[in-house]
């Protein structure tokens, strides 16, 4: 991924991973990432699934932050890479 590229997914980068607020939230608090955190979610989920990135969702799951990434890969196959983002690690990948 280049570093245009990376920079062009910036804001769309910003809109999935700054918190919300709103009715829907319920008591559940908002995990977010910082831009930084995002893109080397988006770096550690192309290597695993080497292709185009289409989308990141932040998420808590079992108490940990992780990342979505939806991987439009080279393969022409969609993944969903489920990246740790205190480890940077990839914790699964499903084939959409």
């Amino acid at each position: 991924m280049t570093s245009s590229q990376l920079m062009g997914m910036a804001g769309a980068v910003l809109l999935c991973v700054l918190p919300s607020t709103g009715a829907a939230q319920g008591a559940r608090p908002q995990k977010s990432v910082t831009v930084d955190e995002a893109i080397a979610c988006m770096r550690t989920a192309v290597a695993a699934r080497p292709g185009r990135v289409k989308e990141l969702d932040v998420d808590v799951e079992n108490g940990r932050v992780r990342c979505k990434v939806e991987v439009a890969a080279n393969d022409r196959r969609k993944y969903e890479v489920h990246v740790d983002v205190a480890g940077n690690k990839v914790t699964r990948v499903e084939q959409d």
